[in-house]
């Protein structure tokens, strides 16, 4: 994201070391700013993640620019297998050395799980960020729309709150990451990929809003609190069908996951009330730039009681949570109970990003037409031609009905009901070929090798992303034919996984 003409100024005055993205290491070879013929040392750091992300031809190509007799060495958090298969590709008699235990997690860190419904997870965020009013956290999402979501949601709730992710330019991350450092942020909202590397002192939570594909991408979430010996907590968000997961997870990293509790809405408000408290009874009254004023501030509340303006000044404080979390039921899920979507409804309307609609704006248009509450649509999923949100069961037909003459841009509305039950909030979900969590996130259905529903419901290909891969209303179909994908695997280096569709 630099300029390159500084770069190669730079480089022209002579450097020891060179920390370069591979992309601009190449760039720099192509226009002969750069000679690598006598380089001594090659570092590939996070060597996992830079060759699962598809750089394993550019690592190639500029690793043939160097000489045989360098010293190549690669750093990771995890040691998965991939990366042995790459020790092996660059390496001669390679030697692994090992501080403290592999991918184990740091000892520092209080892991801790809560349990709740998909579409109470965001109303589960909030608690336990309300609940710790000090806290300075990462929030971590799976997929960038997610991350975006959350972080302007959290914005539109009055958080200092900021995204990170692919999506961004290097010069938006800086802003994100200086705001981060100086805690102009509180809560940074961030995607693994985005997140890797950041070094920011006093953390005190991670909060994994949704666990990640890859266990060992655990460990590296964790290990951003608790540095410099100093304590951390490691929240994970989960569903009652996602607690096997977090037993792997305690597997991998040898540490235990105790299961917490989401704080009641009573629990909330007493914790900012003494918070308020702490605050008044720290201010700094030594400066005397206020006593100039006092004699109109007594003036203002002579016909009040000691009591009432007290009552008064933490009203002023204390509503907003008194109003949000007034007769706010119980998140609390046990892992025993059923899916993540009892008691609602998965709606599909024929909308999406083709529409120039976005999750906000989707949520803001249903809510015009049907004069539901913001709380009363939830799990929105935009895709090109299409989107799905989430209703509580006995709204499902009044929306129906709501929508049976509308027109969106001259355009006839369909609305129906979805017989997958689908996301909890980030829409369908595939199961990923890597090694570790075998179900999708989101309590979706489960699918078998070949891409078929447990049970003989609607099909679909492992690995397709496609705007039609959703939880489409099914259809009945009269074709019985089976077809085949080569479906490549993410930042696999060209490795090929077959998969094939099966009769329905």
């Amino acid at each position: 994201g630099a300029s390159i003409s500084d770069q190669a100024r730079a480089l022209r005055k002579g450097a020891q070391v060179i920390v370069a993205t591979p992309g601009r290491i190449k760039d720099m070879i192509r226009r002969n700013y750069v000679q690598l013929e006598d380089v001594q040392y090659v570092v590939l750091d996070e060597a996992d993640e830079m060759l699962n992300m598809g750089f394993k031809e550019d690592i190639d190509s500029i690793l043939s620019h160097t000489p045989d007799t360098k010293s190549t060495w690669l750093f990771s958090a995890t040691m998965p297998k991939e990366v042995s298969n790459i020790s092996r590709n660059y390496m001669s008699n390679p030697e692994e050395i090992t501080c403290g235990r592999k991918n184990e997690g740091a000892s520092t860190v209080d892991h801790v799980y809560f349990t709740a419904k998909g579409y109470n997870k965001y109303a589960a965020l909030r608690r336990l960020i309300d609940i710790d009013p000090s806290m300075f956290a990462i929030i971590f999402c799976r997929t960038r729309s997610e991350t975006q979501e959350v972080a302007e949601k959290l914005i539109a709730g009055g958080y200092n709150a900021g995204s990170l992710h692919g999506d961004l330019s290097q010069k938006q991350r800086d802003v994100v990451m200086n705001l981060y450092r100086k805690r102009s942020l509180q809560f940074l909202v961030a995607t693994d990929v985005a997140a890797r590397g950041i070094d920011v002192s006093d953390v005190s939570h991670v909060i994994n809003y949704q666990l990640p594909d890859d266990i060992e991408a655990y460990t590296h979430r964790s290990g951003r609190t608790g540095r410099a010996g100093k304590e951390g907590k490691s929240f994970c968000l989960i569903t009652p069908r996602e607690k096997y997961r977090i037993r792997q997870i305690e597997k991998i990293i040898n540490k235990k996951f105790s299961e917490g509790k989401l704080p009641s809405g009573e629990e909330v408000c007493e914790k900012q009330l003494f918070n308020i408290i702490t605050k008044i009874q720290e201010v700094n009254v030594e400066d005397t730039t206020v006593d100039k004023y006092m004699d109109k501030v007594y003036e203002a509340f002579a016909d009040k009681t000691k009591e009432e303006v007290l009552k008064q000044l933490i009203s002023l404080e204390l509503n907003k949570f008194a109003k949000e979390y007034k007769n706010s039921g119980n998140l609390n899920e046990s892992s025993s109970q059923g899916g993540a979507n009892a008691g609602l409804k998965r709606i599909f309307i024929n909308i999406g990003t083709q529409d120039d609609v976005d999750w906000t704006s989707l949520k803001d248009y249903v809510r015009s037409i049907t004069g539901l509450d913001k709380e009363a649509i939830n799990g929105v999923d935009v895709k090109n031609k299409f989107s799905f949100f989430n209703v509580k069961q006995e709204l499902a037909d009044k929306l129906v009905t709501d929508f049976a003459d509308q027109k969106f841009q001259g355009r006839k509305i369909v609305l129906q009901l979805s017989t997958d039950p689908g996301g909890s909030g980030g829409g369908d979900r595939r199961r990923r070929s890597k090694p570790g969590f075998g179900r999708s996130e989101g309590g979706g259905d489960r699918r078998d090798r070949g891409g078929r529903r447990d049970g003989g419901g609607e099909r679909r290909d492992r690995g397709d992303r496609s705007d039609r891969g959703g939880d489409r209303p099914r259809r009945s179909s009269s074709s019985n034919s089976s077809s085949s994908r080569f479906d490549r695997k993410e930042g696999g280096g060209g490795e090929r996984n077959f998969s094939r569709r099966r009769r329905g």
